[in-house]
């Protein structure tokens, strides 16, 4: 059995005050394309480009990552 393939796309914010933010805008344009053209891919966006993900700041991005490193199904 082969490898999952993930591919992860879109940008990140970073919270300064309750109602403030910087981000780095990204809405996945790339990692959609990614994903079309890799077969069995699975496709995670970030928040900015799906109101449903957890994946919000760089923290989140890199604790997923951190995850996705110890999964042995993960190529």
């Amino acid at each position: 059995m082969g490898k999952r393939i993930i591919v992860i796309g879109g940008g990140t914010f970073e919270p300064i005050r309750n109602h403030l933010s910087l981000c780095a805008p990204a809405f996945g344009v790339t990692a959609r394309h990614i994903h079309k053209r890799l077969e069995g891919a699975e496709l995670h966006l970030t928040k900015m480009c799906d109101w449903r993900s957890p994946l919000v700041t760089n923290d989140d991005v890199e604790e997923f990552i951190d995850e996705l490193i110890e999964d042995k199904t993960v190529g």
